[in-house]
């Protein structure tokens, strides 16, 4: 006696694959959303963080977590600084509005790649040297121009 055999169209195994595959992908988006990529090491004077999900800003705190899509906004005489997941230094100076645009560091993949947008002001940056990294891109983004590096320091 053979076991009877069930009939499923083609067309319904796409469609469950195409929603396994959509549902997989949202759930990465949301983990890595809900990772710090750095932390507040340094705070002098004022400075406001916004994360991505909030409407206002709140005032930055020695220790402060911050996410990909975050906005740190120094006032004057303020001055910021933020070490990375991957020991990259950050420190925003005065009157400076700073967005952490993506973020992604995965040492067991040998990847890292950052884009940081200085809407106005300036940043100094020390982005640490991977070695062995395949792709260890560091690049900021400003009103004028876009600058990559690979682990050096430098003031924009």
């Amino acid at each position: 006696m053979s076991s009877p055999t069930i009939a499923i169209p083609r067309n319904s195994i796409i469609f469950f694959m195409a929603l396994f595959f959509l549902f997989a992908w949202n759930v990465n988006i949301g983990a890595a959303a809900d990772n710090p990529v750095g932390e507040i090491v340094l705070l002098e004077g004022q400075a406001t963080l916004r994360h991505q999900d909030e409407s206002t800003a709140a005032p930055v705190k020695l220790g402060s977590k911050v996410f990909i899509k975050d906005d740190v906004k120094t006032g004057p005489g303020a001055k910021v600084r933020i070490q990375f997941v991957d020991q990259s230094i950050v420190s925003v100076a005065e009157n400076t509005q700073l967005t952490i645009t993506n973020y992604l560091f995965s040492p067991e993949k040998k990847v890292r790649a950052s884009m940081l947008n200085v809407v106005f002001g300036k940043v100094k940056v020390f982005a640490n040297n991977l070695f062995g990294f395949r792709d260890k891109a560091f690049k900021v983004k400003t009103p004028t121009a876009i600058i990559g590096v690979r682990g050096t320091v430098f003031l924009v």
